[in-house]
């Protein structure tokens, strides 16, 4: 009797569960409601939870503070150590930097200081002796060349010597008169002979004498102002 009626109330609960489901067309999730909590237990979670995120965000703070300090001190690190420069390498470098600069052309107050000094130093030249003078032309007729007048020209005619003006002679001083001598580099390449004088011609002094004063200007500028002549037998 028993039995049957545990198995009766059995059926009914299977029963009316399965009228429920039938009966609601769209069926719901089953959702589960976690145990309650005490309420300081959660306040206690909430702390802790607070703290392991308080402690991430310091530990990422560190980790860009020190990046960024390695990084400084890449950037400030000392360059390598300099080359070591050997012995006499220095002045090496210096000699070689002063050969390849361009010699300083003496001032023209130099120049002329010594052409003074040359122009008043007179004494006794011996063939193959070498000596410093200063240079000058003088012309007998202008050129086409538009060059400037210098001295004027009109020296045509008869020299000291009593000879007639030619290519290669020169007014010397009086003591030198009928000397001959050469002016090394020079583009012409002539023998020059001392066969006339000027009232402007003293010392060491050479006037060279050109037909032209074009010529005389070309030759002047690359001459210059002062020469070596050597003295010929």
């Amino acid at each position: 009797m028993l039995a049957s009626l545990s198995s009766l109330l059995f059926a009914l609960i299977v029963g009316v569960g399965a009228f429920r489901v039938l009966a609601d067309p769209e069926p719901r999730a089953v959702e589960v409601v976690p145990a309650q909590r005490h309420p300081e237990l959660l306040v206690a979670a909430m702390r802790r939870n607070d703290l392991l995120h308080l402690l991430a965000i310091t530990a990422h703070a560190a980790a860009s503070t020190a990046e960024a300090a390695e990084d400084g001190r890449a950037a400030r690190a000392p360059d390598p150590e300099p080359r070591r420069i050997a012995p006499g390498a220095r002045q090496m470098q210096a000699e070689a930097l002063a050969a390849a600069r361009p010699a300083a052309r003496p001032p023209e107050s130099n120049v002329r200081t010594q052409a003074i000094e040359l122009r008043l130093a007179t004494r006794a030249l011996k063939p193959g002796e070498r000596v410093q003078v200063t240079v000058s032309f003088y012309y007998c007729e202008e050129g086409g060349g538009g060059s400037p007048a210098g001295d004027g020209g009109g020296f045509c005619g008869f020299m000291r010597d009593g000879t007639r003006v030619f290519s290669g002679a020169a007014a010397c001083a009086q003591e030198y008169l009928g000397q001959l001598f050469k002016i090394l580099d020079d583009p012409t390449g002539r023998i020059y002979k001392c066969a006339d004088t000027g009232s402007a011609v003293h010392g060491l002094h050479r006037d060279i004498w050109f037909r032209v004063n074009d010529d005389g200007w070309e030759w002047q500028r690359s001459m210059g102002r002062l020469a070596v002549i050597e003295i010929l037998p």
